[in-house]
């Protein structure tokens, strides 16, 4: 994946001030109910600036999660070439890691008050890099006749898999970074790759 470009520290520090705005507003009311207005005040940046970098609230909003899911993405894209039940392992810490260091934009992203996108997206992340990954081997040497259910199977691990990852770290937000992220990397990995096994993939 290409590196972000280069963007004014001073455009950046405003886009930060204001995700730092919108986290701490969704602390206390729906993402729904928050207006620009509340977010520009809070940032303590002028409504003109806000309308240099987005449209409207929606544009913000939707921009500022790709930004967080991009840089996830690029921090886990170094680890593609290793080895499978290695990759998966420094893959999960790289997730577990990222989290904690966006604690508080998963945790509301996630939480009563979040934006549906937010997990819509995530899915989305974790979805296209699992089948990039492994649908190729799960379907390889599987009959004609047999390929649709294979590709059911995938869909339904890939599924699972995702679900069951965003739920232990939306539990590990709310319980306040109770665990280590590298102790719930290798937990979650070593499922993974046991179910990966377990279902002929690996």
């Amino acid at each position: 994946m290409p590196k972000q470009s280069y963007e004014d520290p001073r455009i950046q520090r405003s886009k930060d001030m204001l995700c730092k705005a919108l986290v701490e507003l969704m602390e206390h009311q729906t993402y729904e109910s928050i207006s620009v207005k509340q977010l520009v005040e809070k940032a303590q940046i002028a409504r003109s600036t806000f309308y240099l970098y987005y449209t409207d609230k929606a544009d913000f909003v939707e921009k500022t999660i790709d930004n967080v899911l991009t840089r996830y993405e690029e921090s886990a894209t170094i680890f593609d070439d290793l080895p499978y039940q290695l990759s998966i392992l420094k893959r999960s810490e790289a997730f577990f890691n990222y989290i904690a260091s966006n604690a508080d934009f998963y945790r509301v992203m996630l939480g009563n008050n979040g934006v549906a996108s937010f997990r819509n997206k995530m899915a989305s992340v974790g979805y296209k890099y699992f089948y990039a990954r492994y649908e190729h081997l799960a379907l390889k040497n599987v009959p004609e006749d047999k390929l649709l259910d294979r590709k059911t199977e995938f869909s339904i691990i890939a599924n699972y898999i995702f679900e069951g990852k965003t739920s232990v770290a939306n539990n590990w937000l709310n319980s306040g970074l109770r665990l280590s992220s590298r102790y719930l990397a290798q937990q979650t990995s070593n499922i993974v790759y046991d179910l990966l096994v377990q279902r002929k993939i690996l």
